[in-house]
């Protein structure tokens, strides 16, 4: 009742006199237990060690992946870039470990806001997080981003250095690109980009 993995070799034997092969003598060992590890490894390599959400390189595959979809169908695609306001600033105040569990706490609230079937959400270096949503309107887009917004701020962490708020807070930008709208393929490098730029005119 389990699936089991097994490598084997598979050895004919000959006969002497006429050449021909009279039997096969196979010799197997059960490898399940070393594929359960790199399986488990494999995912482990995919996954941010602070947070425990997507790291980047996750992230780049699913966004290939998704990429690769739309174009194939007639579906939206949206991202979201999320960047903590203020952070260096954050991490002097309090030191890093500090800064470190307000990432894991922005990281939760930011996977609880999402709620959408085909998302990822993902750790894009430091203090700047990404969310994936194939499949989602440029309206519904908006609208998650605002929800992500006001769960960080919701959260209540104190933030001195966050001049004019007092607390932890966030600036997101998002990108939808949608099926049809031109002849040309859109590529990640494009849809990063564009998230990246709508984040810093947030900030």
């Amino acid at each position: 009742g389990r699936t089991i993995w097994l490598q084997a070799s598979y050895n004919p034997v000959v006969d002497a006199a006429t050449g021909r092969p009279t039997k096969v003598v196979k010799i197997a060992t059960d490898i399940t237990e070393r594929m359960h590890q790199n399986a488990e490894a494999e995912r482990l390599a995919l996954l941010d060690p602070l947070t425990g959400i997507s790291n980047r390189r996750g992230f780049d595959l699913a966004l290939a992946a998704a990429l690769d979809d739309f174009k194939r169908g007639r579906e939206p695609i949206s991202l979201i870039f999320l960047d903590v306001d203020h952070f260096k600033s954050f991490n002097d105040i309090y030191g890093h470990q500090i800064g470190d569990r307000c990432l894991r706490r922005v990281a939760k609230a930011v996977e609880r806001s999402v709620r959408h079937p085909e998302s990822l959400v993902a750790r894009y270096g430091g203090e700047e997080f990404a969310v994936l949503l194939p499949n989602t309107t440029r309206l519904e887009a908006a609208r998650i981003a605002e929800a992500v917004r006001a769960a960080v701020q919701g959260l209540g962490i104190d933030h001195p250095g966050n001049t004019g708020w007092g607390t932890v807070t966030a600036s997101l930008g998002h990108v939808t690109f949608e099926a049809g709208r031109d002849e040309r393929f859109h590529t990640a490098t494009e849809l990063v980009t564009a998230a990246d730029r709508g984040l810093y005119t947030a900030k």
